[in-house]
């Protein structure tokens, strides 16, 4: 195998929580479909009506204490773009990805990433990707993918699970210990795991301070600047879920796990941001309330994808701090870069692609586009009511049209004018 090196990282997690984690074997099904996850659509609401409660966790917006050089180096000399994938078959991407990879700004990093190896853990593959990456590109920021809602598992722990998602392949080095460690799980009204509605995952008991704390800790553990292959961040897969997502929770114990939830994320974002780096939540609504950044998928060619970006950077400008935006679209097509293109401010950026590759082979996620010239932005892009028509313009000459009610957009390149 290319790059068949394992870096083993040094822990601090779980000092403060039993540490007898049991062997496990876990089986990699190769079959894996729609990774895309439901929204839970009653999360912005609850969030407005809470918004108060939460103010205590928003502090790390207003004292601008996130550190720059964990952030994406931005520019606008060309599209600002990130790439999120994962590679099941190798624990560190082939020489030809990394060369691919290294071309990103910011990589985000999956939790399937070398889930085909039996042995290494999640965080051991994707530190040592990391560290490969760094070689070639000092600067890149890297982020690893964790869930703040699911217990990754399989049916040895966990036999109502549902491989939908390839998930049997994940060995996320906590599973043993949270799945043999019932007081760490939610439970139902009939007195059993509780299970989320997706794929039957057990579930994070958010409403205990110990949980909280072990989620945060485990991300803190991979945000240490003193080794060579640390992470910038890490990802809150489903932190936008609130309690109603649980299966046969009883409604006063959704309230209190929905409210620990968004607790455990923001008291993480304050801890990491501290340290100079990101919480990826996954909807715009959870910027500079939650979380300093998000990874929003089905980031498309439409008029919401454009008020997001722009309401992100004015969020960004009026709290005088850094907000990462990951505008993950479904597609490459024009009309999706150039819906970004009209409404992106300074630390957002684009990208597409399956987020699970079966063996690497990231060839297609680097396209011609990306190397032609963009400039600065004149100014912020015009928009005509009456014919829907957004416009932008940037300093190389490169212009950008999108019809919001068509969602149709063109992008005319500096050097074909």
């Amino acid at each position: 195998m290319e790059n068949d090196v394992i870096i083993k990282k040094d822990t601090n997690v779980g000092r403060e929580h039993e540490q007898d984690l049991l062997p496990v074997s876990f089986v990699c099904n190769e079959e894996f479909s729609s990774l895309l996850n439901p929204v839970g659509r009653d999360f912005s609401n609850w969030m407005f009506k809470n918004l108060d409660s939460m103010r205590s966790y928003t502090f790390f917006i207003f004292l601008s204490i996130v550190n720059a050089a964990s952030f994406p180096k931005h520019s606008w000399a060309t599209l600002p773009v990130f790439l999120h994938t994962s590679d099941i078959a190798h624990c560190i991407w082939s020489t030809s990805d990394l060369n691919i990879a290294s071309r990103f700004a910011s990589v985000t990093i999956e939790k399937w990433q070398g889930c085909g190896q039996l042995g290494p853990t999640q965080e051991e593959c994707t530190l040592a990707t990391t560290a490969a990456l760094r070689k070639l590109r000092p600067n890149i920021s890297a982020f690893i993918w964790y869930d703040s809602l699911r217990i990754y598992s399989n049916k040895t722990f966990n036999p109502d699970i549902i491989n939908i998602m390839n998930q049997s392949c994940v060995r996320n080095e906590h599973t043993p210990f949270l799945e043999t460690h019932p007081s760490y799980l939610v439970f139902n009204e009939s007195g059993l795991p509780a299970l989320e509605s997706y794929l039957h995952s057990h579930v994070y008991d958010h409403r205990q301070q110990v949980v909280r704390d072990y989620w945060k800790d485990a991300c803190l553990s991979l945000v240490t600047p003193t080794i060579d292959e640390h992470m910038d961040g890490c990802g809150a897969d489903a932190s936008q879920q609130n309690g109603s997502y649980i299966r046969n929770l009883d409604p006063a114990v959704a309230d209190e796990w929905t409210s620990g939830h968004i607790e455990a994320v923001s008291a993480t974002t304050a801890a990491v941001s501290s340290l100079g780096g990101v919480i990826l939540g996954k909807l715009p609504i959870q910027l500079g309330v939650s979380t300093n950044g998000i990874l929003q998928e089905g980031c498309n060619g439409n008029n919401v994808t454009i008020t997001s970006l722009r309401t992100a950077a004015a969020l960004a400008i009026s709290s005088n701090t850094r907000l990462l935006f990951e505008c993950h679209s479904d597609t490459s097509s024009e009309s999706n870069m150039a819906a970004f293109l009209i409404g992106a401010g300074v630390d957002q950026y684009w990208g597409f692609g399956p987020w699970v590759t079966p063996s690497g082979g990231f060839e297609s996620s680097w396209l011609p586009e990306y190397e032609r010239p963009l400039g600065d932005p004149v100014s912020d892009a015009t928009y005509d009511a009456p014919t829907g028509l957004w416009v932008r313009t940037f300093s190389s000459g490169t212009s950008v049209t999108f019809n919001a009610k068509t969602e149709k957009g063109s992008i005319t390149w500096a050097q074909e004018n």
